[in-house]
């Protein structure tokens, strides 16, 4: 499992910056509690205002960052993700 978490991090330039706060078992299955992990390789596709909250949207292709709210709307950057990063698949796996 650290093996596959540290090639993943290699990846993505994190490795330095990965930490994990906890490891425990907790009935009969394993607790990995780390500081975050960066969410991919992304490129930014513009900035989006909605009204009302944001829309439903394809978490698994697309990602957003809330930039603030101005006149009741809410601005988001839009990116789209080109490569997930999958150490939150690598700790599911072993959980």
């Amino acid at each position: 499992m650290c093996e596959e978490l540290k090639q993943e991090l290699i990846k993505f330039d994190y490795l330095d910056k990965y930490e994990i706060t906890q490891i425990k078992e907790k009935f009969g299955s394993l607790r990995w509690y780390d500081n975050g992990y960066p969410i991919g390789k992304l490129e930014l596709i513009g900035i989006e205002e909605y009204e009302d909250g944001m829309p439903e949207h394809d978490r698994n292709t697309d990602w957003y960052r809330y930039l603030g709210v101005e006149n009741n709307k809410a601005q988001y950057e839009h990116y789209k993700i080109l490569d997930k990063c999958k150490v939150g698949d690598i700790i599911s796996k072993y959980e």
